[in-house]
């Protein structure tokens, strides 16, 4: 009996399934949030309470400091999920978001951000998970 030949992109595809769950399951547990926490946004000494089934309350164009370490994604979908999980980056408190776009996968918002260190170093330009923003303070910078 002849084995049937998959498709290495379907097989990649399906792949890419379980390690985006894998992923925003990584990135909850790096915030440490419980997932009741809503994300808070700064704008000076104003504190704003953002739900989180309201995300994206974050705005294009505009820069904000985070205040836990996130994960930082180079690529969006990208063709081989297993590598791209090394290209992650941790940005640290205090790194810095642009929000470039707002896109929607698999019914959670996504940022296309410039990302630059707490000395202003540049990242690069990628994709933050909103999930990972949750039970952050994000200070709007102006």
């Amino acid at each position: 009996m002849e084995k049937e030949k998959k498709d290495p992109k379907e097989i990649a595809k399906g792949c890419g399934v379980f390690i985006a769950i894998g992923i925003i399951i990584w990135a909850v547990y790096m915030v440490g949030c419980s997932g009741d926490e809503k994300p808070t946004i700064v704008e000076g000494t104003t504190e704003i309470e953002s739900e989180y089934k309201n995300y994206p309350s974050l705005e294009v164009g505009k820069t904000y400091s985070i205040s836990k370490q996130t994960p930082f994604s180079p690529e969006l979908n990208p063709l081989n999920p297993l590598a791209a999980i090394d290209k992650m980056v941790d940005m640290s408190a205090n790194s810095r978001i642009t929000i470039i776009a707002i896109k929607d996968k698999n019914n959670t918002p996504w940022y296309n951000v410039s990302a630059f260190d707490k000395d202003n170093n540049l990242i690069g330009v990628g994709w933050v998970n909103s999930i990972a923003l949750i039970g952050q303070e994000l200070r709007l910078i102006e």
